[in-house]
This record gives structure tokens, sequence and C-alpha cells, in this order.
């Protein structure tokens, strides 16, 4: 096991103390309340994506109906940069996915200025009802194989209370392609309490039979 696993799995059993973990929660509700009259003001279109990505834990929209100012600027870079990326994994035949090296986003800054459009950040924070820590773009080549592991398999992020990711397709996607599936929020608990789940990943074929009972699959193309 790697050291960077090991630190993680000491820091999960730290937040299983439930002395530690309620003064973890004390403290964090306390921050939220303390941020709620700071919380930026929204449009009419905005407060919709927000209460949907409250209910629903996902929005489906498009870069046409957000009209973003920066979207133009970063889909031409963004067209630039897929050249770059391969077609195709050599070696390890586990592997399904090609990332932009840190010096190409560097090269490609559009596609990072466009995550920090005030607009997009405003929303967020609504959303988290805390100050926005925007981490970084991620750009990739998902590559349309048979390999089922890792975060290809079932699971929920755990990287904080909540996070947001946005994702956006640059090429058209059907069920052949890789489509992005996901369970709405409604039955997440109702699954996961289900299979007494603690996080990691779980293959289809358990997600199947839980789904016989409990599940509506949603897939995003």
């Amino acid at each position: 096991m790697s050291v960077k696993k090991i630190v993680n799995r000491i820091g999960e059993s730290f937040w299983q103390i439930p002395l530690l973990s309620r003064k973890i929660e004390l403290a964090y509700q306390a921050s939220v309340k303390k941020h709620l009259d700071k919380l930026p003001l929204l449009s009419t279109p905005d407060l919709v994506l927000l209460e949907t990505l409250r209910s629903e834990g996902i929005v489906v929209t498009s870069l046409s109906a957000l009209s973003l100012p920066l979207t133009l600027q970063m889909l031409q870079v963004a067209k630039s940069l897929i050249a770059e990326i391969p077609h195709s994994i050599s070696g390890n035949k586990n592997e399904f996915v090609i990332h932009a090296t840190s010096k190409q986003i560097i090269e490609h800054s559009e596609i990072f200025y466009w995550g920090l459009q005030q607009r997009l950040l405003d929303i967020i924070e609504n959303y988290l009802c805390l100050p926005v820590a925007y981490h970084h773009p991620s750009f990739r080549r998902d590559i349309a194989n048979d390999v089922k592991l890792k975060t290809r398999l079932w699971h929920l992020d755990k990287e904080d209370r909540k996070t947001i990711k946005i994702c956006i397709y640059l090429n058209d996607v059907n069920d052949d392609g890789g489509p992005f599936e996901y369970i709405p929020q409604s039955f997440t608990s109702t699954v996961a309490d289900s299979l007494k789940y603690n996080y990691g990943y779980i293959p289809d074929q358990t997600m199947q039979r839980a789904g016989q009972t409990h599940l509506n699959i949603v897939h995003i193309y």
C-alpha cells in the first residue's frame, strides 16, 4: 500500500471517532451559519440551477444555455488541445484515461480561467454555503474500452462534505461511448444502506442486484 493510501486511511479513521467527528461537525455548521449573510445574490435562472443541484445532486445543462462570456475562447483552446492527447494507451491494459499534463494546462490557460468566472463561483458558493476553493481543471480523453476499474465502478466521491465537478463533453457521446451514469440523490442513501457502503468501488453486478428494488440509473449523453 502506498504512503498516500496509508495517510488517507488514517485520516478516515479519525473521522470515525465520535467525539472528534462531532467537534468537527459543530465547527463546520458554525462556519456555514456565519457565512450565510455573505452569500452572493443570484439571478432567477441561476437560482433554478441551484435548487436543482440541491434537490437532485446534479444539473444537466448546456454551454449555450449557460451563456458564460469565456466559453468560445475555452472551446477553441480545448479543440487545439484535443489534438495533443493520444487516442490510445500503450503498455498498461488496465488504464482507460489519458490526462493532459500540467504543462499543457498552463499553456492552454483559457480552460483554467473558464472555471473562475464570477457567475459560476457565485452559484457554487451558494451551494457550498462557504467560500469556494477552486481545485484545478482536468482535461482528459476517456478510451471506450472494456476496462472496469477504479472510477469506472460505482462510487461516492469523498473529497469533502460538498464538492462540485463541472463536466463538459467535447464530443458526442452515446451508449457505446461511455456516458456518465449516476444514481439520483433520492435513491443514494437507500442504496448505500442496502449495500452497507463505506466508500470504495462497487462493480456493476452488485449495483444491478441492489437496483432491482431500489434503483433508477440515469445516463447523461
